[in-house]
């Protein structure tokens, strides 16, 4: 037993494990799913020795029955994510017997290295409340509710932006479902996936040097949290689509109020155009890295 990986897993119980299992207790569909991504967290510091198995077995033990009486919504959840699941929950003393990772292969030591980075980004993602408000809404509403929402929502002021991404989000969420906080979610999910573009990317450079299979990574990591951005079906894409192109009206209002009359409609443009491709280029390459386990099954 390492005393540095039992130390990584001490806080990683405090930082994701913890908040994850208590966000599980009303049987909510958003922390059932957030409870799956860290168990998906915990098995793969565990694979690749970053976590102390015997201790893993240990925070299993608290955790085992909690996880045995839940299962995420469809599509909350990869297939190879449910699989790790069912198999974790079929054995006793699980972290023990599973077979880890070789020590100082090119991928456990390409992987070992990203793992910190990759872990603090998820636990950011995970503790926004401002971005999990919009996430609910995408996942949880059915359709004529989002479409009343949709007409609310486009009477957004940039003010109400402001307001909410001015806030402390991350930590106890305390974050109203108001029509302001749902369109500055969305900004907020924009900004986690162009975060999650700079990482894999970074990522992608170093895996051009070693020996490694990047697509396996993308699928084991990235998928651990694709569904934070539920753009995974026709139907949530289309709402996730929506919400972004409320942030778009929002952004094209703002520079009408502040340019003059010739300025406006040359300016509005511009921005439409630019931030649509900047949605689009967030969106291929959050599918390129977080939804292979989706789009394979």
């Amino acid at each position: 037993m390492s005393q540095l990986q039992s130390l990584r897993l001490a806080q990683f119980w405090r930082s994701t494990l913890e908040p994850a299992l208590a966000g599980t207790q009303g049987a909510d569909a958003f922390g059932t799913a957030a409870l799956y991504e860290a168990v998906g967290w915990l098995n793969q510091g565990v694979f690749i020795r970053y976590f102390d198995r015997v201790d893993a077995d240990l925070i299993w033990i608290q955790m085992r029955d909690r996880v045995a009486s839940i299962k995420p919504l469809e599509g909350m959840a990869a297939e190879g994510q449910l699989a790790q699941v069912r198999s974790l929950l079929q054995l006793n003393r699980p972290f023990r017997e599973i077979e880890l990772a070789t020590t100082g292969s090119s991928q456990t030591r390409f992987e070992l290295g990203l793992f910190p980075l990759a872990l603090l980004h998820g636990d950011r993602f995970a503790a926004d409340s401002l971005a999990a408000t919009t996430t609910k809404w995408i996942w949880l509403d059915d359709d004529q509710s989002f479409e009343l929402l949709d007409d609310r929502l486009s009477r957004v002021q940039s003010e109400q932006l402001a307001k909410y991404l001015g806030e402390q989000v991350y930590g106890a969420s305390n974050q109203s479902s108001s029509d302001g906080a749902i369109v500055a979610g969305c900004v907020r999910l924009l900004e986690h996936m162009n975060t999650s573009n700079d990482f894999f990317s970074m990522a992608e450079r170093r895996a051009r040097h070693v020996s490694i299979d990047f697509e396996s990574y993308c699928d084991r990591i990235g998928g651990l949290n694709a569904w934070r951005v539920p753009i995974m079906s026709s139907e949530r894409g289309r709402r996730f689509e929506a919400l972004t192109n409320q942030v778009r009206r929002v952004l094209s209002r703002e520079i009408d109020a502040d340019a003059g009359a010739a300025e406006r409609l040359d300016d509005a443009r511009d921005v439409d155009d630019e931030f649509e491709r900047y949605v689009r280029t967030l969106r291929n390459r959050w599918e390129e890295h977080h939804l292979q386990g989706f789009f394979a099954h």
